[in-house]
């Protein structure tokens, strides 16, 4: 399929994608991210690295490579306006059909953009498979395909950079609706064996086609298997980004732009494959790094799709269960948290935190009252939780700070055990 993107033409008229990368103190990584793009084997795209006013020479970096690619651009930030900032810097540049925003400390397999838009040329009603010649299909303003999500594989990586483990989070379908598979090799399946998107994959397709009410179904188990909230495992219309900005909040950027993109996506694609290569470094992930608000921000991305589900008439006795479930593995890391000598917190300020959040109505409402999961750490979270008792949840709090000092990749292995 790579004669269907031609890297001339992209340079000529509007490209199939636009591709936008915040850079920030990321030099070290900068070059592999760009060799990556280059590598792509759809070639028709644009570059447009936001230099987020960077400490360190990221933009002679893009501007070398620029040089020789001239698909490649470089937007400069006088100051700081941070990864979301940046990101709309990007939005507003870009020129292409579609948008997607991988991070620049990541790497990804060649074939991404290609799969991409395969997946989107069988949206347009164009078989998959073969060769994939963009006059066969002309991008049509009210394209179905409003949003593309693919799995991604994290690369546990140690001080060093050597590789200590790998998982592989994949969309996959086996006629279920909302189950999982072992988490070990984590799985979702979104949609039911004889609707389309299944015999789509029957015919042997990397890629199924969801129309909205698969989708909107669909994103409580994406959300499980953390394939909903990133923005960098999805390739976006450009129509559908109009008017919406990422706003300038920590950790949960992501999950509140998607929840809004959700509101807008009349279809999507997802592909069964782990395109995405996330780097999971020691001591470097954001998820590593000490956040005041932790709680705080956690409580609003349940919040938010939560009243996204009710909005929609999805929030069954299952769904608050699930939603449940990820709320409880949130309130558990943020009583962690209060363990942590930045926190400043003492024995009482702990306690008073624990009553705090058994007061919450949102703690009432999906961990008390909501059924446990069927998992046995599951039903054990959910009986310390819905107890409420302060000392145990404290306990149970330091333990996990034990653990998660200890090793970061053995701290996801508790976070993702169900």
């Amino acid at each position: 399929m790579s004669g269907a993107c031609d890297e001339a033409a992209a340079s000529e008229r509007r490209p199939f994608f636009s591709i936008i990368m915040p850079c920030y103190g990321v030099a070290a990584y900068l070059p592999d991210a760009i060799a990556c793009v280059r590598a792509q084997t759809c070639a028709d795209w644009e570059l447009i690295c936001v230099d987020d006013a960077s400490p360190d020479n990221v933009a002679r970096i893009v501007e070398a490579a620029a040089a020789q690619d001239a698909r490649i651009r470089l937007v400069r930030h006088k100051e700081n306006q941070g990864l979301s900032g940046a990101r709309n810097t990007g939005i507003a540049a870009a020129r292409g059909s579609y948008v997607w925003m991988p991070d620049p400390d990541d790497t990804y397999d060649p074939e991404l953009l290609e799969e991409c838009r395969a997946a989107i040329a069988m949206g347009a009603g164009v078989p998959m498979g073969g060769v994939v010649d963009p006059a066969s299909f002309p991008l049509r303003p009210n394209t179905p395909c409003d949003v593309v999500v693919f799995g991604c594989r994290e690369e546990y990586r140690a001080d060093n950079g050597a590789v200590t483990g790998t998982r592989e989070l994949v969309p996959a379908l086996d006629g279920a609706v909302f189950s999982m598979d072992d988490l070990d090799a984590p799985t979702c399946h979104v949609v039911a064996a004889d609707s389309p998107a299944a015999i789509e994959l029957a015919a042997g397709r990397s890629a199924f086609l969801l129309d909205r009410d698969e989708y909107r179904s669909s994103i409580l188990v994406l959300e499980e298997l953390t394939l909903f909230g990133y923005a960098w495992n999805k390739v976006y219309r450009r129509e559908v980004l109009d008017g919406l900005s990422f706003e300038d909040v920590p950790l949960i950027e992501d999950v509140c732009f998607n929840i809004e993109v959700a509101r807008r996506v009349g279809s999507a694609a997802v592909i069964c494959r782990p395109l995405y290569r996330y780097q999971k470094r020691e001591n470097v992930n954001l998820t590593n790094k000490f956040v005041p608000r932790y709680y705080e921000v956690h409580r609003r991305r349940v919040a938010e799709l939560f009243e996204l589900l009710r909005g929609w008439g999805l929030d069954s006795t299952d769904a608050r269960s699930r939603l449940g479930f990820r709320f409880a593995r949130y309130v558990l890391s943020a009583i962690e948290r209060t363990f942590d000598e930045r926190a400043g917190m003492d024995a009482a300020a702990r306690r008073a935190f624990c009553a705090e959040l058994t007061a919450d109505p949102l703690y009432r409402e999906l961990i008390v009252e909501a059924p446990a999961r069927s998992g046995r750490v599951s039903r054990a979270l959910h009986a310390l939780l819905a107890r409420g008792n302060p000392h145990l949840m404290l306990a149970a709090g330091r333990c996990v700070h034990v653990v998660r000092g200890r090793s970061s990749r053995a701290y996801a292995s508790v976070k993702t055990v169900g």
